[in-house]
């Protein structure tokens, strides 16, 4: 079993299906994402098919403690959609709210945003810290 955010480029040219291409992508992608906090998060990996998850994803692990938070006042409108899975808009809106109103005291200060209904503010908020 190979934890995903720690797989080195040869780790992941060893599973079946996963050349030199794939496992530079991965990487990339983690790297610009700060790591992937489940597996399925893997198959935003551009030329990650479902066929070659389904074949791969039985040897992968995701350790998402490792993965270090984003701050909610300083995360850019890119690093909430990339880290969170959440829509553009979403992300611009609280990157806005944060402009309009000033700095997040807690967390739970996104729910002052109307429209982020709770599953997309539970999606957010395991991902985002204040500092």
């Amino acid at each position: 079993i190979i934890d995903i955010n720690t797989a080195t480029r040869e780790d992941l040219e060893a599973l079946p299906g996963i050349g030199e291409v794939l496992a530079a992508r991965i990487i990339t992608y983690r790297e610009r994402t700060g790591g992937f906090s489940d597996l399925s998060q893997l198959k935003k990996t551009y030329g990650i098919s479902d066929s070659v998850f389904a074949v791969i994803s039985q040897y992968l692990t995701a350790a998402p403690a490792a993965i270090p938070k984003l701050d909610l006042n300083t995360a850019t409108v890119t690093e909430l959609q990339m880290r969170t899975g959440i829509p553009d808009a979403v992300a611009r809106s609280i990157v806005l709210y944060r402009k309009q109103y000033g700095p997040f005291l807690s967390v739970a200060g996104l729910k002052k945003i109307v429209f982020l209904t709770d599953s997309l503010y539970l999606q957010v908020a395991r991902h985002v810290k204040v500092n």
